[in-house]
């Protein structure tokens, strides 16, 4: 870990010059921590962030990150996620961040995030990247696998000139920076999602992708969800996520059994929907069932099923309606004769080839198949009884009927 003896325990400590040395201060506003003389994170309220300094020079540390999606803050949101930083030969900060568990508010503790932080401190960075990866596991999040953790690209040179500019100032310009040819945005999409528990729909777009996965949203609950995904200038990965349909896990082991199984059938049917009849009727169908389910607004005036990222590649059924244009039924029927794929042609049989030949035994069976009994009719069964003697006068009783 970082030195952190020097920080004082008043919540009022400043850092100054004779604190810190040199006064070196970096500032990213991708990171949600200011780091102080020899990279150490203080967060917003300058308060020491737990953290380990490994023998590369790289950081390592949890922080919580406001992933809201309204800007005036109606629906506050945060998540813990897991920060490596270096710094790079030219002055700069690198860095890259993996979510870990969805968190109430910043200041959270719930289990394992203490935990986390403490075997950041022991030392023990094996073991928290490992808790940190099934527990973004247990809640469905793309962490990958700690032994396969890329390198910080403390490489990467910058095209762009350096000037006297101090490091915490500099700052990527999306539009300066070089749009990547198709096929190594596809291998970025592919290294992205290599180790993820998301799966992209093939083939893979350049752009913009999307999927359905089934993943728990808490330890009670299993989402059924749409995720667009796109690469921003800067190379991470951009997501936006709706909600289908949700699944009850909370009761018995045979009826949470069912709940999996009926979740699983319904993501088999969005992907298959999308093999068979292409993306946009998939995403109407999914947009069918977030409506019906209570995810998503029928009457929304913005008619999109992501509101973020890039223009989607599909039309959504609002869309269609607020712009007036003919909306085709969820679930017809629309083959695409353009491509290498035809429907599979009906069998070609024989007229008659399956007759019986006459007089054979199974020409008898079938004539007794089709036969039609004619319904029996209603009899019963009296008894009589007609005393009777014999030529030596005994009696004996005669049955009639």
């Amino acid at each position: 870990m970082t030195d952190a003896n020097w920080l004082a325990a008043d919540p009022e400590w400043e850092p100054s010059e004779e604190a810190t040395g040199a006064a070196r201060i970096w500032r990213d506003p991708a990171l949600p921590v200011t780091f102080y003389a020899e990279l150490v994170p203080l967060d917003a309220e300058d308060q020491y962030v737990p953290n380990h300094l490994d023998a590369d020079g790289t950081v390592h540390f949890f922080a919580a990150v406001d992933v809201s999606n309204q800007p005036d803050g109606e629906d506050l949101a945060y998540e813990l996620r897991y920060f490596r930083v270096a710094e790079a030969e030219d002055g700069r900060l690198v860095h890259d961040a993996y979510p870990v568990m969805p968190l109430e508010s910043r200041s959270a503790y719930p289990f394992p995030r203490e935990a986390l932080e403490t075997l950041l401190m022991d030392g023990t960075l094996d073991t928290a990247q490992e808790l940190a990866y099934h527990t973004a596991q247990a809640y469905g999040l793309a962490f990958p696998e700690p032994e396969a953790l890329p390198a910080l690209p403390a490489e990467r040179a910058d095209s762009r000139e350096m000037s006297d500019t101090p490091p915490d100032l500099i700052t990527l310009d999306p539009e300066r920076e070089p749009a990547l040819e198709p096929d190594e945005a596809v291998a970025m999409f592919d290294t992205h999602f290599a180790d993820s528990a998301y799966h992209l729909l093939q083939p893979v777009d350049p752009t913009v992708n999307y999927s359905f996965e089934v993943l728990p949203a808490d330890p009670w609950t299993l989402e059924l969800t749409a995720d667009k995904w796109w690469l921003e200038a800067n190379g991470q990965l951009g997501h936006a996520g709706q909600t289908l349909k949700t699944y009850s896990l909370e009761s018995y082991e045979w009826e949470r059994e069912i709940e999996r199984e009926v979740a699983a059938l319904d993501r088999e049917n969005l992907q298959r929907t999308y093999q068979e009849e292409g993306l946009g009727v998939a995403m109407q169908r999914a947009e069918e069932m977030a409506v019906t389910n209570g995810e998503l607004n029928a009457d929304r005036t913005d008619g999109r099923l992501f509101t973020d990222g890039p223009i989607d590649r599909f039309t959504t059924a609002r869309e269609a309606e607020l712009a007036g244009w003919p909306e085709p039924e969820v679930g017809e029927l629309h083959r695409d004769i353009t491509n290498d794929e035809t429907a599979e042609l009906p069998a070609v049989r024989m007229p008659d080839a399956n007759k019986p030949e006459p007089g054979s035994w199974d020409e008898l069976v079938a004539q007794q198949r089709d036969r039609v009994e004619p319904e029996a009719d209603p009899h019963y069964w009296q008894m009589h009884y007609r005393p009777v003697e014999t030529q030596k006068a005994s009696r004996w009783g005669r049955r009639c009927s």
